[in-house]
């Protein structure tokens, strides 16, 4: 029996075991989409749901969510490089993030690893707006995850 280990490449900025993210708390559930939608760009939806609705009813809210989302993308990804036990993450230009599982390896060209100077700057001022204290970057990162 061997470890799970996911191989990954990513442009962006690496923090410091432990680092306190802002969406690190029971109110977003540990989890930046639900800080970023919810919180940050106070996503409404237009009626609550609930098991018992259509699923016509289900499909409008599903339809409005994926809306919304792209209306106010995510402007960066957590890395995690290091384990589900300790996490450690970096904050990656989401374009950039690619990742191979044991078993499945990926293709990738080298020349297509290109991050522009509005990727960098959106990636900084994101990390600046909500006071994201990194320890290196913005560079490449290739890590490994273990499960």
């Amino acid at each position: 029996m061997g470890v799970l280990v996911d191989g990954q490449i990513c442009f962006g900025v690496q923090f410091a075991e432990g680092y306190e993210f802002p969406w690190f708390c029971e109110k977003y559930d540990f989890d930046i989409e639900a800080w970023w939608f919810n919180n940050i760009n106070d996503f409404k939806p237009p009626f609550p749901y609930h098991h018992s609705l259509p699923k016509e009813k289900k499909k409008e809210l599903l339809d409005y969510r994926k809306n919304f989302e792209k209306q106010h993308p995510l402007p960066v990804k957590p890395v995690n490089y290091c384990s589900s036990v300790c996490p450690i993450y970096i904050l990656a230009v989401p374009k950039t993030v690619l990742a191979a599982t044991k078993k499945h390896p990926e293709i990738f060209y080298p020349e297509n690893l290109k991050v522009s100077d509005e990727d960098v700057q959106k990636l900084l001022q994101f990390c600046e707006k909500f006071e994201l204290k990194f320890e290196f970057g913005p560079a490449w990162f290739l890590s490994c995850f273990h499960y």
